[in-house]
């Protein structure tokens, strides 16, 4: 009878404990605060910020019109999809991942919008693995975040500049990207590519051509 008693007290034990650290592991939060600028005069801007977690779960704030900053409690560990809008900008959506930790911390992000007119820069930067003419993680990451954009911006026009001076083949890196973007059968009308051979270290800048008004809902 003593042996149950003592096993049964055991269980309750190791159950709490359990509970516990499930507990702590699901409640430990990250303060995750910025500023939202615009990217072309660097201003602070005011916009509406949403996260959705892998449930479809939505937290909302928003980000100061004077200041740009913005603060938000988020699960630590934790992928969301944010969401980045307003009326006077362009929708911006992309991948976010909190911090990993089993304490509270405070986590620093400033982000980039658009305030859409010809000539805006929408991205400058690298997208393919360096050595061959392949796109790396992070360059799909980025190409899939401005194929959403255009697709909630459907009067959007926007040349693709790829840099070919690091070309492992003889029109490597334009020829993945044109089969990438025939692909994008919704957007790839309003999408017209070039090249050029820059000294620069960047893989692609894309730039806006052509705006009648946009989409933002």
């Amino acid at each position: 009878m003593a042996n149950k008693v003592m096993i049964l007290i055991l269980g309750i034990v190791v159950f709490t404990f359990v509970k516990n650290e499930v507990y702590t592991k699901n409640f430990t939060h990250i303060l995750v605060k910025g500023k939202i600028y615009d990217v072309t005069t660097k201003k602070p801007i005011g916009v509406e910020i949403e996260f959705r977690d892998s449930q479809g779960k939505k937290i909302k704030c928003q980000s100061n019109s004077l200041s740009g900053e913005y603060q938000q409690v988020l699960n630590s560990n934790t992928q969301y999809t944010v969401i980045l809008n307003n009326s006077d900008i362009l929708r911006r959506e992309f991948k976010f991942k909190t911090l990993d930790t089993n304490d509270y911390a405070e986590q620093i992000e400033d982000w980039g919008v658009v305030v859409p007119k010809p000539g805006a820069v929408l991205f400058k930067g690298q997208i393919y693995d360096s050595g061959n003419d392949n796109f790396s993680a992070q360059g799909i990451d980025k190409l899939e975040e401005l194929q959403m954009l255009l697709r909630f911006n459907r009067e959007l026009h926007v040349e693709f500049v790829v840099n070919s001076l690091n070309s492992v083949s003889k029109d490597g890196r334009v020829n993945n990207l044109e089969a990438l973007i025939n692909r994008w059968t919704r957007e790839n009308p309003r999408i017209t590519i070039r090249q050029s051979k820059s000294k620069s270290d960047n893989d692609l800048l894309v730039v806006i051509t052509k705006v009648k008004n946009f989409i933002s809902d």
